[in-house]
C-alpha cells in the first residue's frame, strides 16, 4: 500500500469513527455543517499522525548514524556530529 492510499484510508476511517461517535451515524446522512466538522477533526488528526511519522523517522535516521558512528573503527567524521545536530534540530521542529 502506497502512503497515499494509506492517507486516504485512515482519512475515511477517521470520518467514520467520528460520525459514528459524534452523532451515531453514517457520514452520508450528515449535515454539510456536520461534515464540515467531521473534515476539520480529519485533517487535525492527519496532522498529527503526519508529524508522528516524521517525528518517527527522523529518530530512526538519528539512531542509525549514532550507531554507525560508534563503531570502533569509524573515526569521528565532523560531517557525522553536524548530520546529528541536524537531525536533532529537525526532530525538534516536528
Amino acid at each position: 500500500m502506497t502512503p497515499t492510499e494509506q492517507d486516504k484510508k485512515l482519512r475515511r476511517n477517521i470520518c467514520g469513527i467520528a460520525t459514528g461517535v459524534l452523532w451515531g451515524k453514517n457520514f452520508n446522512e450528515l449535515t454539510p455543517n456536520e461534515r464540515s466538522r467531521v473534515n476539520a477533526m480529519a485533517k487535525d488528526l492527519e496532522a498529527y499522525i503526519t508529524a508522528d511519522r516524521k517525528r518517527v523517522a527522523l529518530e530512526a535516521r538519528l539512531d542509525e548514524l549514532t550507531r554507525v558512528l560508534q563503531r570502533p573503527y569509524i573515526s569521528q567524521h565532523v560531517y557525522g556530529q553536524e548530520r546529528i545536530a541536524e537531525l536533532k534540530a529537525q526532530r525538534e521542529e516536528v
